[in-house]
């Protein structure tokens, strides 16, 4: 669906393919336009390898379940956030979403990044312009985490 650079290479045989190049174009009844709509929407098409994770992220026995996901996706669910922009997204819901799902999920979280990424997720608040409702509901998730008093970017991650 999208062109798309990878940092690693892949390796297939004997080639290393860093770029995958997308087969849509336009036609008389797909316009240029259109094919740019849809792909600024797909936030994500395809995952080539596993996510980085934490050590304890996943269990060395029994099984894989929601709060693995949860601890090793959240950092990378904030980047997506602060790559796009409130009219890229077709329903509020979009970013909602996610945004609350990782107030609410902050907890789980390792206790020290905890205060840096309740930050992010403020400014993510401010960034997609929530309402003093949402802020609110969002913000009693993550009362008992400690707020950061240094400025947090993104990069620490």
């Amino acid at each position: 669906m999208l062109d798309h650079k990878f940092r690693t290479p892949e390796k297939t045989s004997l080639s290393f393919k860093t770029k995958y190049v997308s087969d849509l174009q336009p036609t008389k009844t797909i316009h240029e336009s259109d094919l740019q709509a849809v792909k600024k929407r797909f936030i994500e098409v395809f995952v080539r390898s596993r996510p980085v994770l934490p050590e304890n992220a996943l269990p060395s026995c029994g099984s894989f379940n929601r709060d693995h996901l949860i601890v090793g996706l959240f950092v990378q669910i904030v980047r997506i956030l602060f790559k796009y922009e409130k009219t890229d997204y077709n329903s509020d819901y979009l970013y909602l979403y996610p945004i609350s799902s990782c107030c609410k999920n902050l907890f789980k979280i390792e206790k020290s990044l905890q205060p840096q990424l309740k930050s992010l997720l403020i400014q993510l608040m401010d960034k997609y312009q929530f309402t003093e409702h949402q802020k609110f509901v969002c913000c009693a998730d993550m009362n008992h985490v400690p707020s950061s008093d240094v400025p947090v970017s993104l990069d620490a991650f």
